[in-house]
């Protein structure tokens, strides 16, 4: 017997899950908000490597242990 499966889902962002599947293609720049939309999605379809790949673009840069514009504020302080 075949199992059938049907996700009811929202299919905006499943070619960039489908593609990543197929040659672990990483999605072109997106907009914090549509980033955001896959990386759930991402999780949904239970893709870890790719949830990983979305998360590191979401951080911040780190300097010395300091974001970026707490390090640009102090360095303007005289």
């Amino acid at each position: 017997m075949m199992a059938v499966y049907f996700f009811d889902r929202d299919p905006t962002h499943f070619c960039h899950i489908l593609n990543y599947l197929r040659d672990s293609r990483m999605v072109p720049q997106l907009n914090p908000s549509n980033r955001n939309e896959l990386l759930a999605e991402a999780r949904f379809y239970g893709v870890q490597e790719l949830v990983r790949e979305l998360e590191s673009q979401a951080m911040p840069v780190v300097a010395r242990g300091r974001s970026i514009k707490a390090t640009k504020r102090r360095r303007r302080r005289y």
